[in-house]
């Protein structure tokens, strides 16, 4: 598996794991599934309406013109608008890339924008579906399709193997037990920093929740999963600046 090094413009270090070309490419069957079927959808009314201006018999109208031209409207608004459409609403997700936990992220690691996605998606119907974005996502060390390099963009994914912190523990923070340890101006602002803005970082803070157990648990000697979100406040209010 290929990981990335995000540092956010908070000057914090995340580490993400990169989308693979198979977990990509069956989210896209996935989301070319929805399409087909919006689109199927979509027709069949079209022509169901058809039909009934025809029952009318309304004569005065060219309805002969209006099917194809509402057919070839319908197609490349589904085409051209479902990824951009989702991916800005869902925050870099689509409903295939949601089921394979892939999401794409700003090469600074902040949520997309509405034109990033333009751009990429521009590309991918333009350039990417003649092949060359599957030869890119092969050699491009971060994993990038052509779209995704002219948009500054990046697909990441979940990792299923990182280490749950338990939400409920015995440890509790104990300056007898830890002899006050006092922090240092850098772990205390990287921890103020979670406690005050964590779920405003496009994964919810869970990346630095996880850098920061594993940082503390080291130095107090014990388990991750112990380390709690109290128990970084208790550090916090402990340390107060």
């Amino acid at each position: 598996m290929d990981y990335i090094t995000i540092v956010t413009p908070e000057n914090i270090e995340i580490e993400y794991r990169l989308a693979g070309l198979g977990s990509r490419l069956a989210a896209a069957f996935i989301d070319t599934m929805i399409q087909l079927v919006s689109f199927a959808a979509v027709s069949a009314a079209i022509l169901f309406g058809i039909m009934r201006l025809n029952l009318y018999r309304m004569d005065d109208l060219d309805i002969h013109g209006i099917g194809p031209a509402l057919l070839i409207i319908s197609f490349f608004v589904i085409y051209l608008g479902y990824y951009i459409a989702f991916e800005f609403s869902m925050n870099g997700q689509t409903p295939g890339k949601k089921v394979f936990k892939l999401r794409v992220i700003r090469n600074n690691g902040q949520p997309i924008t509405l034109g990033h996605s333009i751009v990429r998606n521009i590309l991918r119907y333009f350039v990417d579906i003649t092949g060359a974005g599957v030869i890119c996502v092969l050699f491009n060390k971060q994993h990038k399709r052509v779209g995704d390099m002219a948009a500054s963009t990046v697909v990441v994914a979940e990792n299923p193997n990182v280490n749950i912190i338990h939400p409920n523990s015995d440890f509790e923070y104990s300056t007898d037990k830890y002899q006050n340890p006092r922090l240092s101006d850098d772990e205390y602002y990287l921890l103020l920093e979670f406690l005050e803005r964590g779920r405003e970082f496009l994964d919810g803070g869970f990346h630095l929740r996880q850098r920061l157990a594993r940082y503390f648990a080291h130095k107090f000697d014990t388990q991750e999963y112990l380390i709690t979100d109290e128990l970084l406040s208790q550090l916090a209010r402990a340390n107060r600046r």
